[in-house]
């Protein structure tokens, strides 16, 4: 049962694969029962730590951070599970492995939305900056003026609906049909792995609906579970659910709150505090006073809501790569291994399989067929079953030894690889192409010392001017315009991510490990100088030109004393590639021509594209089925005879 008061409803719109319960006289094996008990009680320890001493610990940032962190150890486990099993996949009649992956696939659609409303709420913190700055940076009418400006804007902004939120709602009532302990036919390793299948989904779905409910201050969106007796974790699921949905509807059913989620909640006292005295003007010495306690006030809550937003957000990512994880466990016994031959596999290798959703299959598909000089290439693209109904593609690229971030970490000695690094982004400008995303981790390197580029889910043409994502690059490596929100960006945001790569390779230690959006604005700005009012007419937002402005202003550091072992060419090629404003910054070309490199530097090894590429599916005009049609013809060239 999904809600309170709803029927039961069937989960599998083609009729239960497991049709009957386990015979009677089918007893598990001493193995399997360790292996399901164990796995249970590990749950149920798990489920029990989600009971809070307190209940004002409830619906904290805190509280969201164990549960999710709860959520990756149990995916863990099921990980765990499912190759300690060695399941026979390609024997099975019931069909698990179609069931798993289309629930996985609503998780990563959960997982996205929970990272929107976490980086959108967070956003909000800019606001609350100009206000703390302007307030303490002095009083009079027009500081009082900016800083009810930028009250309203944040109140507007907190408050806004994301769309995102809205469709958890259809993804979790799709999931909470499946809710029932599901049945096998023959299978005990099915038996097991079925049953704990259901406690997973089971602590997710509610999880996710607790988070649902937060973020809607709604209900509505709270499910009231009603789970089997049999598994060793039901009580404590049952008893923690309790706990938990009461005081969430207390909450809700308090006056005058604005929101359940505690922090967001204390921040909004403070603002609703601190309005009416910014409003009216303060001038007695006590008003005064209490007028710099509310101000102080703010500034810790704030900074706690920021904190517990980007510490929820990583614990949101990680459990989306657990995701993934476990889809990759399945897919690398689905895949035979005559498929996998020659140069793209090595013996003890594990197959470079990656499973990635619709429209992102299509972004990486695309780009690496008309990208493969440059980039990653692919050697396989398995052909759908069926050519109109399906929603995922598998792909196995070519196989590299290892990545730069496993490189830098090892210590090992580098050699050359900004010029080759930049040769390939020359290719992948030349084309059209942000890639958005670079980092070491996308850096790929093999054992002929050949380095190329990868991870094109984020990629892009240069002639989107829609609004452009602005969580896109890991923060170490982002540019500043897109800390800064900034919606319309250029090939200068790879050539930042370049230089913060080069100045790791150079240095051995990330340029700007910033521990969230402020910090890593701070880092940079220690680094590369405040930006003077010439420099942020890339920035089309007032707010965030004001918010600039109002941060502490740091000189410009000498390179050459921050780096010095660093030659003086490299150094100057790492500060033209790291200028705040994107439209100082160096370009790729003028990169591979500066004094540094020109020892390597050699056109004829550094070729462009000859036609520039277009992401002609992102059109709106463009359906599903015309992304698929594309997906299937890319396919049937790789495997004609299927």
């Amino acid at each position: 049962m999904s809600r309170p008061h709803d029927p039961p409803r069937g989960f599998f719109p083609f009729g239960n694969p497991f049709r009957m319960l386990s015979p009677k006289s089918s007893a598990l094996s001493p193995w399997l029962l360790s292996l399901l008990t164990g796995f249970e009680l590990l749950l149920a320890e798990r489920l029990k730590k989600l009971i809070p001493k307190n209940k004002d610990d409830i619906l904290t940032l805190s509280w969201m951070k164990l549960a999710m962190e709860s959520l990756c150890e149990t995916h863990k486990n099921i990980n765990t599970l499912i190759t300690d099993l060695h399941l026979p996949v390609s024997d099975w009649e019931e069909k698990w492995v179609d069931v798993y992956l289309d629930i996985s696939v609503k998780l990563l659609d959960l997982c996205n939305a929970f990272s929107s409303e976490l980086t959108r709420l967070n956003q909000g913190d800019l606001y609350l900056k100009c206000v703390l700055h302007s307030l303490q940076s002095g009083s009079g009418e027009k500081k009082y003026l900016q800083s009810r400006s930028s009250l309203d804007s944040w109140r507007q902004h907190v408050n806004a609906n994301n769309a995102r939120i809205e469709t958890c709602r259809e993804v979790l009532d799709c999931l909470a049909k499946s809710l029932t302990l599901p049945r096998v036919k023959s299978s005990a390793k099915g038996k097991v792995l079925m049953r704990a299948f259901y406690g997973v989904k089971v602590q997710t779905v509610y999880i996710c609906s607790v988070f649902t409910a937060a973020w809607s201050d709604s209900t509505e969106d709270l499910f009231d579970l009603h789970v089997s007796e049999k598994p060793l974790w039901a009580k404590v699921f049952t008893d923690m659910q309790s706990v938990v949905n009461g005081e969430i509807r207390d909450l809700l059913l308090s006056s005058g709150r604005s929101t359940i989620l505690k922090e967001l909640e204390r921040v909004d006292a403070s603002v609703e505090k601190l309005y009416p005295m910014i409003q009216d003007g303060v001038d007695d010495p006590v008003e005064v006073e209490t007028f710099k306690d509310c101000v102080m006030e703010l500034g810790i809550q704030a900074e706690k809501l920021s904190q517990g937003l980007d510490q929820l957000l990583e614990e949101v990512e990680s459990f989306f790569k657990m995701i993934l994880s476990g889809r990759d466990v399945l897919l690398c016994n689905l895949r035979s291994s005559d498929l996998i031959s020659g140069n793209v596999l090595g013996e003890d290798v594990v197959p470079s399989v990656e499973l990635v959703s619709l429209v992102s299959s299509v972004l990486a598909l695309s780009v690496l067929i008309e990208l493969s000089s440059a980039v990653i290439a692919i050697k396989d693209i398995v052909r759908p079953p069926q050519r109109d109904v399906f929603n995922d593609v598998y792909i196995v690229y070519e196989l590299m030894d290892t990545d730069l971030q496993r490189v830098l970490h090892s210590k090992q000695t580098l050699s050359h690889d900004q010029c080759r690094l930049l040769r390939g982004l020359k290719y992948v400008h030349s084309a059209n192409i942000l890639h958005r995303d670079l980092r070491p981790s996308n850096v790929l390197l093999n054992s002929k010392h050949e380095l190329k580029i990868g991870d094109f889910g984020l990629a892009r043409t240069t002639s989107d001017t829609d609004f452009m994502t602005e969580y896109v690059v890991t923060r170490w490596y982002r540019a500043p315009e897109l800390l800064l929100n900034c919606s319309e960006y250029t090939a200068a945001i790879d050539i930042w991510s370049v230089g913060c790569i080069f100045g790791e390779i150079m240095t051995g230690q990330p340029l700007f490990p910033g521990k969230d959006y402020v910090h890593q604005l701070r880092l940079i700005t220690e680094l590369v100088g405040s930006p003077d009012n010439s420099s942020l007419g890339f920035l089309r937002s007032d707010n965030a030109r004001r918010y600039v402005r109002q941060l502490p202003r740091y000189p410009k550091q000498e390179f050459a004393a921050r780096f010095p072992k660093m030659p003086p060419t490299a150094i100057d090629l790492l500060e033209r590639m790291l200028v705040f404003d994107p439209n100082r910054r160096i370009s790729v070309d003028e990169a591979l021509g500066h004094a540094y490199l020109s020892p390597h530097h050699d056109v004829a090894k550094e070729p462009v594209c000859p036609t520039p590429f277009s992401f002609d599916f992102e059109h709106p005009s463009c359906t599903e089925e015309h992304i698929k049609e594309l997906i299937y013809k890319e396919s049937v060239k790789f495997n004609p005879d299927h």
